[in-house]
């Protein structure tokens, strides 16, 4: 595998699972909202459940990837600047 393909595999990976993230935050943030629902919130507090909803759920896929975001990120670091790329 040449450089230049292992640097675009790991930015593949990279914007797969930040797709993940927000694709889970989205639903976090339906849930917020069904959750304001059924709870009879007036409308800030279906903002505010919505929001927070979408806060939780992104800031635990982000736990979740952080470290092998950084290690992509670093390893595509070190391909640019061993190849001058």
């Amino acid at each position: 595998m040449t450089p230049q393909e292992e640097i675009l595999k790991l930015e593949a990976e990279n914007a797969a699972m930040l797709v993940k993230t927000n694709a889970v935050g989205i639903v976090g943030s339906i849930a917020g909202l069904y959750l304001a629902n059924r709870q009879q919130k007036n409308t800030w507090g279906k903002i505010c459940y919505f929001f927070g909803g979408g806060y939780v759920a992104r800031l635990s896929m982000a736990l979740l990837y952080t470290t092998k975001l950084a290690n992509n990120l670093a390893r595509i670091q070190q391909l640019k600047i061993q190849y001058n790329l």
